[in-house]
């Protein structure tokens, strides 16, 4: 759903025709620091005791690493270093700022769950990174979000993108988990800006089922195979005129908009043959 509300033409080159992007350095760095919030909140008072003690919460938070859970299939060497640098410090802040929620509340962590948005009969499957279990069935959705290293802005779910992800978690958790979401919460790991660490998504009817309705309209318009459009969105990066510039597909991508792109991006120019 993602990339199709980004641009129709991007999901049909991607989902339909199966192209791929290439694999950047930082491939798996977010994966594997999902593996280590995974492993915390199993435990989470055992941790919370951790925080308490640097020292060892860093030897336990290695110790993890090294059993396997932060493996990154394309890196080697001082760049995959540098990402385990910043993967450890970034859940070692997490686990200190966080420490009284995981002494004092239950976890359930990577719940999976599947969802069937019956006006379409379109299933929705997916696992909520964590569902903090405040008062049962009251419960709050958390989402984490790792700043993947060195990798382009292409691949990041910007706000909008993460308020329908995480409502159709909410949705998932009424319909499926028989659990009442109070909110949902998006935590943004290694950010310095206290403003900018969580982002408050709410879930309540009204939210929810504008998120039910994106679905619709969305598998209504890839069930009628409306592929021929180009983005939806403006560009995350400020300095670009078109999100054809964050595209993986842009060098050959034939709709108007990426024509017109490359012919006014020097970059993608030629010389005229001499």
């Amino acid at each position: 759903m993602r990339y199709y509300l980004e641009c129709p033409h991007d999901f049909y080159l991607r989902k339909v025709l199966g192209f791929a992007p290439t694999i950047d350095q930082a491939f798996g760095y977010g994966r594997g620091v999902h593996n280590l919030m995974r492993a915390i909140h199993a435990a989470a008072d055992e941790w919370a005791e951790l925080a308490l003690d640097p020292g060892e919460l860093e030897r336990r938070l290695t110790r993890l690493v090294e059993s396997g859970l932060f493996y990154m299939r394309y890196t080697t060497g001082e760049p995959r270093e540098n990402m385990v640098t910043k993967a450890r410090r970034i859940v070692m802040e997490y686990v200190q700022r966080y420490r009284d929620e995981l002494a004092t509340l239950e976890f359930e962590p990577e719940r999976e769950f599947e969802t069937l948005v019956e006006e379409e009969q379109v299933l929705i499957s997916g696992a909520i990174d964590v569902i903090r279990l405040d008062d049962p069935p009251r419960v709050t959705l958390i989402d984490f979000k790792s700043g993947e290293v060195d990798s382009d802005t292409s691949s990041k779910l910007d706000r909008d993108e993460m308020r329908l992800q995480v409502s159709m978690y909410g949705l998932a958790a009424r319909q499926e988990l028989e659990y009442d979401p109070d909110r949902g919460l998006v935590r943004y790991l290694g950010e310095d800006d206290p403003a900018k660490r969580e982002l408050e998504v709410p879930l309540d009817p009204p939210a929810l089922e504008a998120a039910r309705q994106t679905v619709v309209s969305t598998a209504r318009d890839i069930r009628g195979r409306k592929f021929f459009s180009g983005p939806r969105r403006k560009p995350r990066d400020p300095k670009l005129t078109s999100r054809c510039g964050e595209c993986d597909f842009i060098e050959f991508c034939g709709l108007d908009d990426a024509v017109a792109y490359r012919a006014n991006t020097s970059k993608f120019q030629r010389l005229p043959a001499s």
